[in-house]
């Protein structure tokens, strides 16, 4: 497997794609690795089978993934277009959204999120009293959009949630994670 260049440091993918999702539940929604630094060059060019596992992150969504994401850039430099994301993502039967962050955020591209309406509504009704009480949208669309523009403090209730809508039990930041691991 190709490694992650971060600098002057190489790092596994896996991890760096570990750590991407802990920082966009902070709201830096972009390729960061445990060090803080932000992974530049995935190589994707050279190994098709890597490309295809950060695909899997947006293609793997369905029932039992109600929710993922990659920043575009990720997803052109991985040889897809991003109408052919959007509509591989509509063939499964999801809802695709590019959603372009502020400005401030350093990312002109945007992302896409692909989501399972069904499966993530599910998700929000049987724990509706979490996204009330931070004052957060409780039906998928406006929940998703703002996943992506918002910050979340981490070991809470809606930390927690949003980890589950992207299947990431294993989040170290979860108010449950096991930490002796």
């Amino acid at each position: 497997m190709p490694p992650c260049h971060g600098g002057d440091r190489q790092f596994e993918p896996g991890r760096a794609r570990h750590y991407r999702l802990i920082y966009h539940f902070c709201g830096i929604v972009c390729f960061m690795t445990n060090f803080g630094e932000e992974v530049t060059n995935f190589w994707v060019d050279s190994d098709p089978a890597y490309a295809k596992r950060l695909m899997e992150d947006i293609l793997s969504v369905g029932p039992d993934k109600p929710l993922g994401y990659l920043p575009l850039r990720t997803v052109l430099d991985c040889g897809v277009t991003l109408s052919s994301a959007i509509d591989q993502a509509r063939a499964a039967g999801n809802v695709a959204l590019h959603l372009i962050r502020p400005e401030e955020w350093g990312d002109p591209m945007g992302s896409v999120y692909v989501y399972h309406f069904s499966a993530l509504q599910a998700l929000l009704d049987n724990r509706k009293e979490v996204p009330v009480e931070a004052g957060w949208p409780c039906e998928a669309d406006p929940f998703v959009r703002r996943v992506a523009v918002d910050s979340v403090e981490p070991s809470t209730p809606l930390y927690d949630l949003i980890a589950d809508a992207f299947s990431d039990a294993d989040n170290p930041f979860r108010s449950d994670a096991d930490l002796t691991k």
